[in-house]
């Protein structure tokens, strides 16, 4: 692993990078919400970086502005959505790779489906897959960032306290393209314990798209 600074719209972004020796695809990892503790620590985002690793795919996961050593200051996801943009940017420029995959957990699900988005808007080349986790349908406008640009997948825990099951099953049943939803039984929102078998089954549908 290699810490390094990625500069974004608003100063530098503190990052971690894992390289995997021969690849040329290159994963960017979305950290839960700011201002309740969210970091690119958090277990979930690490055991995200160590799935995308595992299949063979360099990674790259960040703080959001204010946190860490990252300049800035809270924006709303607006801010976040364009730090994630410099990030996909940076791999873009300094990296050439073949492919971008694109992930998030919980308000870092809704950061990576906008990105994704614009990114695509942008005339970039297209994510080759996109990975929401415990995604807050209920608290971010996700249908700005709607029809999904690339391959997707929803992973839900079903005993989730802090993100509504219902709103997110519903959200998801009625995506055009169809996503792969994927419910995890009597799993909270951070994966208290099942840490290893969400990552095996990210593995998985990352190995679906490869």
């Amino acid at each position: 692993m290699e810490t390094l600074f990625i500069e974004g719209p608003v100063g530098p972004l503190e990052a971690c990078m894992h390289r995997v020796e021969g690849s040329h695809r290159w994963a960017v990892v979305c950290h839960p919400h700011p201002q309740f503790g969210g970091t690119m620590s958090n277990k979930v985002v690490t055991t995200l970086a160590k799935a995308y690793e595992l299949s063979g795919i360099n990674v790259v996961r960040f703080n959001f502005r204010g946190i860490g050593h990252s300049a800035g200051e809270y924006d709303n996801a607006r801010g976040e959505t364009q730090d994630c943009l410099a990030v996909m940017h940076w791999v873009m420029n300094q990296q050439s790779p073949e492919h971008i995959f694109v992930a998030g957990f919980s308000f870092g699900s809704y950061v990576a489906a906008q990105a994704a988005h614009d990114w695509d808007e942008q005339g970039h080349q297209t994510p080759e897959h996109l990975l929401l986790i415990a995604p807050s349908v209920a608290n971010f406008p996700y249908d700005q960032a709607e029809p999904m640009v690339c391959p997707t997948t929803v992973v839900i825990g079903n005993a989730d306290e802090i993100v509504p099951v219902d709103g997110v099953l519903d959200w998801a049943g009625q995506l055009y393209p169809p996503v792969d939803l994927i419910e995890m039984e009597e799993a909270g929102h951070f994966f208290h314990g099942r840490l290893l078998e969400l990552r095996a089954k990210v593995m998985d549908s990352i190995a679906a798209v490869l």
